[in-house]
């Protein structure tokens, strides 16, 4: 779950309403992991109250090395899938 929020936070940052929705998960589960992303500074939180948004830290070379683990994943993933 938490990859799955890291990858769309790189695509542009969110509250967690909006990325709950974008997810197709609950809020709760959305703030919840949230919450642990910034205790693990991969995430930081701009603004204050409800609307606040988040979004990664990761410098380029990261962000580069996440979006290629996370790939490798998806095609293993959808690999499997057609077995």
């Amino acid at each position: 779950m938490r990859a799955r929020i890291l990858k769309e936070l790189c695509i542009h940052p969110l509250n967690p309403l909006a990325l709950a929705k974008e997810l197709g998960i609950d809020y709760k589960t959305a703030t919840h992991h949230l919450e642990r992303l910034m205790k693990q500074n991969l995430v930081t939180k701009k603004g204050e109250g409800y609307g606040a948004q988040y979004q990664v830290t990761f410098t380029p070379s990261q962000q580069r090395a996440f979006e290629e683990m996370t790939g490798n994943w998806e095609k293993s993933y959808n690999e499997n899938e057609e077995k």
